[in-house]
């Protein structure tokens, strides 16, 4: 039996070594560095098509393949294929079920599910994984963190992965990716890393503040950065990103000398500009450096024109304003912008020329102002982050709801959600329960009741049933209609679908008793209103102290202004860095290739008739 075993495997390992086999794995060999090629090229489709094949031809390689084909198909865009293909691979060894999981989770950020990729990624890469699945493992991990706003997370992970990479065009794309993240991490938080954490994050941490607090101090910069590179000679940021801040600083610096705010100080917006002209003026007088000549006008949609000519005339050489929309469309369509403008609105014109302001490629009218679509947008993404896609929407049948109906949806959609219904409410009107029924079906389901008492002629108990296919609402309302429309949620006992709404819902004033009934509801809005270190820093004591902002309903518009002045040394920095963000009262603020400075705010919920911080 001993002879026989032998001759077996002797023949078997002839028969491996025969020409025939050996043409076996040079054929596989070739089908692969083709199907490779296919993907340099970036012809995914068929380099799946390609390990497909070769999945079939070669059974004992099956998973390989298969995981390839997997790879290809979502580099294509074509994740539901994918899903397929993975929903059916069996992973034995552990480097193909880590390829499997980093598969997946590309496809959960995809979608959007930070969340989902980040528990798939819970696992790190074995000693002895291959180099090119750590390489994945770090870089998937790394775009999860982004996509969840951990840029602390993201950066470690970044940091690690350098290590890893030979090519040095990875390699520094990688670095650029870490100085981008590096820049949206607040100071504060900078520069407690910078004490807690290893040699390697801490070097990256001096840099990063080094550029948040020198940027526009060119002399003390360089000087800055040269003690830096004498401490790190050898470090990844040298000498790119050095290079890139000194001359990011020789474009950026912008300090106006006469300042001229242009807000309609009379007539329908006058309290509001007058909230924002003080709280520009408290950020002025709490300034310690030399302060520029500051000049106040009148300036309506009517006269915008007339009055912006006079300012520059008398010298401004930078304006603040207009307020109104249609004064900001003014200045779009027409030539009249001279010198670097803030508008404090966004206009509905789009402007057809650069407008840049000199060689510095600053923009000449920069859009900032305290927009609810943008609102309507954040509450779409993080309801998406959150796991939901079926929308149920509620807004007031005016103009300012149609615009926050549409901003949510067209969001919404392009995410993958699914707006199941949207219903409008008359603020006018006391009956806040004829549209939430709509909204949930009720209405539907009374009618079902009542047309079957009327067939069978006898009188009928029923229950009205609640829509089940729906997973989340947006609400977009203000205070007094917020009040009501929620208690009208939980009448209807849709109490586990959960409420999320633009900052309109609180009025910004503290008031346990009128906002009992609004617990649980998730809003968004900015860091003066929800911040403590913000509702107690200086600005907002003096605030506080001369116009009593804790009892207005101005609040963000007070804040509006401060940001307003404060955010001026930074337009250069916001429009030549486009990850650069300032974090301001108003929120963390950045700004577009169109020259509009857009808000991201935070989130909180309505707890015992207060707003507590959600993270």
């Amino acid at each position: 039996m001993r002879i026989v075993l032998c001759y077996l495997v002797l023949a078997l390992f002839f028969q491996a070594c025969s020409p025939s086999a050996t043409k076996q794995v040079a054929n596989a060999a070739n089908a692969e560095a083709q199907a490779q090629q296919l993907i340099v090229a970036g012809n995914y489709l068929a380099a799946a098509d390609e390990y497909t094949r070769l999945a079939r031809l070669y059974p004992e390689q099956a998973v390989f393949y298969q995981l390839r084909t997997a790879d290809s198909l979502i580099r294509a865009g074509d994740t539901e294929q994918a899903t397929d293909i993975l929903q059916y691979v069996e992973t034995g060894e552990f480097d193909d079920k880590l390829y499997k999981t980093i598969l997946l989770s590309r496809i959960a950020l995809i979608k959007n599910q930070a969340q989902s990729a980040l528990s798939l990624l819970s696992t790190p890469p074995k000693p002895g994984t291959p180099e090119d699945l750590k390489i994945a493992w770090h870089r998937t991990k790394s775009k999860a963190y982004e996509l969840a706003i951990n840029f602390i997370n993201a950066v470690e992970q970044r940091i690690q992965l350098d290590r890893f990479l030979l090519d040095p065009g990875e390699r520094q794309t990688n670095i650029q990716s870490i100085w981008e993240d590096l820049n949206r991490i607040k100071l504060p938080v900078l520069r407690e890393l910078r004490s807690t954490g290893s040699e390697s994050i801490r070097a990256w941490m001096e840099l990063a503040i080094i550029n948040q607090t020198m940027l526009f101090k060119p002399g003390v910069l360089e000087q800055a950065l040269n003690s830096w590179i004498e401490q790190y000679p050898d470090h990844a940021a040298t000498p790119t990103i050095t290079r890139e801040i000194l001359a990011l600083s020789n474009k950026a610096v912008l300090k106006p000398q006469h300042i001229a705010i242009l807000l309609p100080l009379t007539g329908q917006y006058e309290n509001a500009a007058h909230a924002i002209r003080d709280g520009f003026l408290a950020a002025w007088y709490s300034e310690q450096d030399d302060k520029p000549r500051i000049s106040i006008y009148s300036a309506t949609a009517l006269n915008i024109e007339r009055v912006y000519r006079q300012a520059v005339s008398d010298g401004a050489d930078f304006i603040v304003g207009p307020l109104e929309k249609r004064a900001v469309d003014t200045l779009l369509q027409s030539a009249t912008a001279k010198v670097t403008t803030l508008a404090l609105n966004h206009g509905e014109q789009v402007n057809s020329e650069s407008h840049q302001s000199g060689a510095q490629q600053i923009p000449l009218l920069i859009q900032f102002g305290l927009s609810p679509e943008d609102e309507a947008r954040q509450a779409a993404e993080k309801a998406i982050f959150d796991g939901h896609n079926k929308a149920l929407v509620i807004t007031p049948n005016n103009n300012w709801g149609l615009r926050l109906a549409e901003a949510f949806g067209e969001t919404w959609n392009a995410l993958g959600g699914k707006v199941l219904e949207y219903v409008s409410y008359d603020q006018r009107s006391r009956d806040y329960s004829t549209p939430v029924k709509k909204l949930l079906n009720i209405d539907s389901s009374q009618l079902r009741a009542s047309k079957l008492r009327r067939k069978l002629n006898r009188s009928l108990k029923s229950e009205p049933r609640l829509r089940e296919d729906a997973d989340m609402i947006f609400m977009a309302a203000f205070p007094l209609s917020a009040r009501q429309i929620v208690p009208q949620f939980r009448f209807y006992l849709a109490t586990n679908i959960p409420v999320y709404s633009s900052s309109h819902a609180y009025s910004g004033i503290e008031n346990r008793q009128a906002d009992s009934d609004m617990n649980g509801i998730l809003f968004t809005d900015m860091p003066a209103l929800l911040e403590p270190e913000r509702m107690s820093s200086p600005i907002n004591l003096t605030l506080k102290r001369n116009w009593s902002t804790d009892t207005s309903n101005y609040r963000r518009l007070y804040a509006l202004g401060v940001d307003a002045y404060r955010i001026i040394p930074n337009i250069g920095k916001l429009s030549l860095q486009n990850t650069a963000v300032y974090h301001g009262e108003t929120g963390d603020l950045y700004m577009t290739d169109s020259g509009r400075i857009q808000r991201k705010l935070l989130w909180a919920r309505f707890v015992n008739g207060l707003p507590s911080l959600s993270r």
